[in-house]
């Protein structure tokens, strides 16, 4: 069965200036979400297009959950039309053992005025486990409100049209940093996209027609904490807690 993974190398889509974010585009940004930015970042360039060797190929999906698969995605990225002038900026990273938090957000450039934002889901750090479990009785979290602090910033900074994504308790704070962001800038964000994130408190009524949530058949995550079940199901390939992952 075909997987997001393999999405830029099935369609040759225009570019983001000739057709706008989907949910696939935005499936694979947050995906994206996990790469090795703290290498990429520090590197003179900025584009998919430029991770054309093995080098760069395996430092940036060093810190992925699946790095062959993430490599097969990155080499299509890089061929394809619609991904390989994509560039990326304003990574933020922080983890903290005490506050327990573990926040990352980057923001990807489609087009001249148009961004994606992905927020990171959880890693294998101990701390961000302990973040997931907050979030079960906790009313915010560090990472929600660092996360509304970045969109504020980025927004204010360059404003433009705006699309949010992320994966797991990335798509949760996505979500929230929307839900919270001031109206003016609000205005700006043309769709939030969560991916088998877990929900918190309920959306203003204003903002629910830009936030599509997704989970897989069996999801576990995704439903917890929404007693509002607002939600889309899709069909996974694999079964049971592997339908977490959104490559599958």
């Amino acid at each position: 069965m075909p997987s997001i993974a393999d999405y830029p190398q099935r369609h040759s889509l225009a570019s983001f200036q000739q057709t706008p974010l989907t949910e696939l585009d935005a499936g694979l940004f947050a995906q994206l979400g996990y790469l090795n930015f703290n290498y990429l970042i520090g590197q003179p360039y900025a584009r998919f297009a430029d991770l054309n060797d093995s080098t760069r190929l395996n430092r940036a999906t060093l810190t992925t959950w699946a790095i062959p698969t993430h490599q097969i995605m990155l080499d299509a990225m890089r061929h394809s039309e619609r991904f390989a002038r994509v560039t990326w900026e304003n990574w933020l990273e922080t983890c903290s053992h005490r506050n327990e938090e573990d926040f990352a957000a980057i923001t990807f450039t489609l087009a001249p005025g148009v961004y994606c934002v992905s927020f990171r889901g959880t890693t294998n750090k101990l701390v961000g486990w302990k973040e997931d479990l907050n979030m079960s009785f906790m009313p915010t979290i560090p990472a929600q409100r660092r996360a509304l602090s970045y969109l504020i910033k980025q927004i204010s900074q360059h404003p433009g049209t705006y699309y949010l994504t992320g994966h797991s308790k990335g798509g949760s704070i996505a979500t929230y940093a929307f839900d919270h962001l001031p109206q003016p800038l609000a205005s700006q964000v043309a769709h939030v996209y969560s991916f088998d994130g877990p929900s918190g408190v309920p959306l203003d009524p204003s903002h629910r027609d830009r936030v599509t949530k997704l989970v897989p058949q069996s999801s576990l995550i995704g439903v917890s904490l929404d007693p509002a079940m607002n939600f889309e199901v899709v069909k996974s390939r694999v079964k049971l807690f592997g339908q977490h992952d959104v490559l599958t």
